[in-house]
C-alpha cells in the first residue's frame, strides 16, 4: 500500500511508501465495470489516500488486475534539477 501521509491504516499490509508526491494506477482490464471486483479494487476506488498495490490475482471474488505506481519526493526533485526546473 502508498499511504499519502494520512492517519489512514493499512492494516496488516506492508506500507511500500509514505511520502508520495504522485500515484499513478490503472483499473486494470475490468475498468469499464468501474467498481473493482475484489476487495483490494474497491479498496484503490475509496477515495482515501491509501492504494493497494500487489501481483495480479484471478481468484473469483478477490480479483485483482489493477496497475499502481508512485513518485516520490527525491526522484521527484532529482527529475526537476536534471530538467533545469530547479536551480
Amino acid at each position: 500500500a502508498a499511504d499519502g501521509g494520512s492517519s489512514t491504516s493499512c492494516g496488516a499490509a506492508t506500507t511500500l511508501s509514505s511520502k508520495v508526491v504522485v500515484v499513478v494506477y490503472s483499473l486494470g482490464g475490468n475498468a469499464a465495470d468501474a467498481n473493482g471486483s475484489g476487495p483490494d479494487e474497491l479498496d484503490n476506488l475509496d477515495n482515501d489516500p491509501v492504494f493497494i498495490s500487489h501481483t495480479r490475482t484471478a481468484i473469483i471474488g478477490n480479483e485483482f488486475d489493477d496497475l499502481v505506481t508512485w513518485i516520490g519526493p527525491s526522484l521527484l526533485l532529482n527529475r526537476m534539477i536534471e530538467a533545469g526546473q530547479l536551480p
